[in-house]
C-alpha cells in the first residue's frame, strides 16, 4: 500500500468512526499514520484536497459495496427483503458523514472528473438497486406472498416507501428528525409492501 493510500485510509477511518470534526488537524492525522506532518503535504497541497479525496474514497467504497450485493436464493422473500433493507439502512447510517458533505458547494469544489464519477456512480447505483428490488419482488410473487404488478404502480409505491425510509434515516442522522428503531422500521416496510401487493 502506498503512503498516500495509508493517509487516505487513516482519514477515512477517522471520518467513519468519529464523523468529521472541526478540530481535525493534519498533525493528528500524521500522528495516526506515524509520519511527519510535512509528509502529508508531499501528497496533498491542502487540507481541503485531502478531505475531498478521503470523502470520495468513502463514497466509491459505499457504491462498490452496493454494486456487489447479490440475492440469496436459499432465503425467502421476507428474509431477502429484510437483509437488503438492513444493508441499505446500515449503509445510510454509516454513510451519513459522507452525506453531510455532499452539498452542492462540496460537489462544486470537486474536480470535474470526480463530479462526473459521482453522478455516473449514483445513476448506476439507482439502476442496480431497481433491478435488485425487481428480483426480490419476483421472489415474493413466486412464493405467492405478492400479487403480480402488470402496471408497475405497486413497484413504484414500494420504491417510494423505501426511499422515504432512507430519507427519514438520513434526516434523523443529521438531527432533523427523531431517531427511529431500524428493526421496527424494516418490519413495517415489509408488511407495507405485502399489503401493497395484496391489494
Amino acid at each position: 500500500m502506498s503512503r498516500k493510500d495509508e493517509i487516505l485510509d487513516a482519514l477515512s477511518d477517522i471520518i467513519t468512526s468519529n464523523g468529521f470534526q472541526t478540530n481535525f488537524t493534519i498533525s493528528k492525522l500524521a500522528k495516526e499514520v506515524n509520519i511527519g506532518k510535512s509528509t502529508i503535504y508531499e501528497y496533498f497541497t491542502t487540507k481541503d484536497e485531502l478531505l475531498r479525496e478521503a470523502l470520495m474514497r468513502l463514497f466509491r467504497k459505499a457504491m462498490d459495496n452496493l454494486h456487489e450485493r447479490k440475492i440469496d436464493n436459499n432465503l425467502t422473500f421476507k428474509q431477502n427483503f429484510k437483509q437488503e433493507l438492513q444493508f441499505l439502512f446500515q449503509l445510510s447510517i454509516n454513510g451519513s458523514t459522507v452525506i453531510k458533505f455532499m452539498t452542492s458547494d462540496f460537489k462544486d469544489a470537486l474536480p470535474k472528473e470526480w463530479r462526473e464519477e459521482f453522478i455516473l456512480k449514483t445513476r448506476k447505483t439507482f439502476k442496480i438497486y431497481e433491478e435488485q428490488f425487481k428480483k426480490l419482488i419476483a421472489i415474493g410473487t413466486k412464493e405467492g406472498i405478492l400479487n403480480s404488478d402488470p402496471t408497475g404502480i405497486k413497484f413504484t409505491l414500494t420504491e417510494s416507501l423505501v426511499s422515504g425510509a432512507l430519507s427519514y434515516i438520513n434526516r434523523s442522522m443529521l438531527g432533523f428528525k427523531d431517531p427511529i428503531d431500524i428493526d421496527e422500521l424494516i418490519d413495517s416496510i415489509i408488511e407495507g409492501v405485502i399489503k401493497i401487493y395484496q391489494d
